[in-house]
């Protein structure tokens, strides 16, 4: 937890709200991050900027293309053809999810942030930290939500299961693929192979599956010691440059002209191959980072509240072009 005090000429006990004024100390202008990362896999989401934004209502509702039509075909000059009407169109439905922070803005530290003596205002740098925190949330949702706890919204794990085909079972989006196949990721099982030896020709295999369905993988997600063990092992064959994600730029290395993004949130023995495409960082705009007004507290002249909101999920709109290596172990 962060000090409520610092210690001037390790005697003089001072509130740590005033280490944002200049009448005792001077200060450095700006302020260095030491608890958060960059947010990788959210930047990839929320550049997605054609798919990103839906407008809200209860749900997020993505339609799909799921039949042909089965009134035709070859015929000779003796056949006709049925006339009967069908439907080819079903909907993947999600559930938005909402994250929210208070911030709180006591009467004392009005009076000591204010006027041209502060050099950083407490109230600003609470908001921006609360945004950090909030994006903190996000990120770490995207990499392990996996539906069992539902007020998160759902991540990689529930999105693309570390299960083969055949057997996945978990509803997504209202539709279970245990009934409908084309709902189903693709997947291999490394389960007793050797990743130094087997992964690289995992990884062709599940980049083919992906390639017949029509799909190019954008973007890989692994965990750290994974991404180790492939880089170790290509060393002569590894593409390796800037990569630009969101706002950010970072020094990747590909597989087939796809960056791998690894963290320490990814679940243990898995490589995620993600179609940017297939895809929805479903968001509410007009709840999306938004503020609220300040509300002053009942019983404290002067002292007031700020909460923030965003509303969204992760979907997907397709299956057959995600794809999860599982069982992989690093070596």
């Amino acid at each position: 937890m962060a000090k409520s005090y610092y210690k001037v000429d390790n005697s003089t006990t001072v509130e740590m709200d005033q280490l944002f004024v200049t009448t005792m100390d001077r200060r450095a202008k700006q302020l260095v991050d030491q608890i958060f990362k960059k947010n990788i896999a959210l930047a990839f989401l929320l550049s997605m900027k054609d798919t990103t934004m839906i407008q809200g209502g209860k749900q997020f509702i993505v339609p799909l293309e799921v039949e042909e039509n089965p009134h035709g075909g070859w015929i000779n000059d003796e056949e006709g053809i049925p006339m009967d009407d069908y439907d080819p169109v079903d909907a993947a439905i999600y559930g938005p999810k909402s994250l929210s922070y208070n911030v709180r803005f006591s009467r004392e530290q009005r009076f000591v942030n204010r006027g041209d003596v502060r050099v950083h205002s407490l109230m600003s740098i609470k908001e921006r930290n609360t945004i950090k925190s909030m994006q903190k949330r996000l990120e770490e949702a995207i990499w392990t939500g996996d539906g069992t706890n539902q007020k998160v919204m759902d991540g990689l794990p529930k999105i693309i299961p570390a299960t083969v085909p055949a057997s996945q079972s978990v509803t997504v989006g209202g539709i279970s693929p245990s009934s409908k196949s084309w709902w189903r990721t693709q997947a291999r099982n490394m389960s007793g192979m050797a990743a130094a030896a087997e992964l690289e020709a995992e990884l062709l295999t599940l980049y083919n599956d992906i390639a017949l369905e029509g799909g190019t993988v954008n973007m890989n997600f692994t965990s750290q010691d994974i991404a180790e063990t492939y880089e170790k092992n290509q060393m002569d064959y590894l593409s390796v440059g800037m990569t630009k994600v969101g706002d950010f730029n970072f020094e990747t290395i590909k597989y087939k002209g796809g960056p791998i993004s690894f963290s320490d949130l990814a679940p243990a023995g898995e490589w995620r191959m993600v179609d940017k495409e297939a895809l929805i960082f479903a968001v509410d705009p007009a709840y999306w980072m938004r503020w609220t007004k300040d509300k002053e507290q009942v019983d404290n002249p002067f002292t007031s509240h700020r909460q923030i909101l965003s509303r969204c999920n992760l979907c997907r709109r397709e299956a057959r072009t995600l794809g999860c290596i599982y069982n992989i172990t690093a070596g």
